[in-house]
């Protein structure tokens, strides 16, 4: 099933660099959701996309992904979903919806 309406891959993309440099705000350009594929290259893309959430108001904006090597990741606990609606909740299907603010982010 796919989920993501665009996809920046920031471990593979020649131009994550150069753009994170002169104008990060265009990483976050795409089709919603916007997959953002092994973010921790560049961890400041992380204060670009809270902000850009904040500024939408609208909850399934971005998809962000990790560590691709499944020899070092173990089976997640839960599955969260950050939003910047303010309001954070359990969904019917167990996942958490956690608001920024609940984050002191």
């Amino acid at each position: 099933m796919q989920v993501a309406g665009s996809v920046l891959r920031v471990d593979i993309d020649r131009n994550v660099l150069g753009l994170m440099e002169m104008a990060p705000r265009r990483l976050l350009i795409g089709e919603t959701p916007r997959l953002t594929g092994e973010w921790q290259v560049q961890p400041k893309l992380w204060d670009y996309i809270r902000h850009e959430v904040d500024g939408r108001r609208q909850a399934g904006q971005f998809i962000l992904t990790g560590p691709a090597n499944p020899e070092r990741v173990s089976p997640p606990k839960s599955l969260n979903i950050i939003t910047g609606t303010g309001i954070s909740y359990t969904r019917n299907d167990g996942i958490n919806v956690i608001s920024f603010a609940l984050l002191g982010a």
